[in-house]
């Protein structure tokens, strides 16, 4: 969005100075299953991710194209459960590899079924795999604007081995504490830069 407000001659001069991308700033949006609907259709978004149980999992909205909708099965647990699926690497490297196409220009958005735990995790995940700020700084903004956050930690440190993040993701969601309980939790903006 910046980088489409700023007058092409700026670019170019910047571009002549070595200055060849601006950071682009995007949109992560994080709910629950109830609202989907509504937030789909009022903020439109590009990519949908969902995080949900296969018997729970939507399907794809008429506004997203079907290569655009990441649908991740698993249950909300941080420990094998029979009868349950614990998110494993593979659901992990998905997520991670998933906004490959996110140019950040349209929203993405992620949900669960509640929209407090695989939602808030894998926004994160999503964020510290593109962004250059400290993870840190990310679980900072997403606490900020959801108090009713409580990132998934099996997934999180799942996340932090695969980017090599030498457990400071871990540290940075266990100092985020748990979430305020909430009956329905809100639409949530978590902003990143590309």
């Amino acid at each position: 969005m910046l980088a489409k407000q700023v007058p092409d001659r700026v670019h170019s001069d910047l571009a002549r100075h070595g200055v060849a991308n601006l950071p682009t700033p995007a949109s992560i949006l994080i709910c629950g299953l109830s609202n989907l609907a509504k937030h789909v259709s009022e903020r439109t978004p590009s990519h949908l991710l969902s995080l949900l149980t296969p018997a729970h999992m939507p399907a794809t909205p008429m506004t997203v194209l079907p290569a655009n909708h990441l649908k991740v099965a698993c249950h909300d647990i941080v420990e094998p459960f029979p009868g349950a699926i614990l998110p494993d690497e593979t659901h992990l490297t998905s997520i991670i590899d998933f906004p490959g196409s996110w140019d950040g220009t349209i929203p993405m958005l992620i949900h669960c079924f509640a929209g407090v735990s695989r939602s808030t995790a894998a926004a994160l995940v999503v964020a510290a795999a593109r962004e250059t700020r400290p993870v840190e700084t990310l679980t900072e903004q997403l606490r900020s604007v959801a108090p009713h956050a409580h990132p998934n930690h099996h997934m999180i440190s799942i996340a932090d081995t695969l980017l090599e993040l030498e457990g400071t993701f871990v540290a940075a969601v266990q100092r985020m504490g748990f979430g305020k309980l909430v009956d329905n939790s809100p639409l949530v903006e978590l902003n990143v830069t590309l």
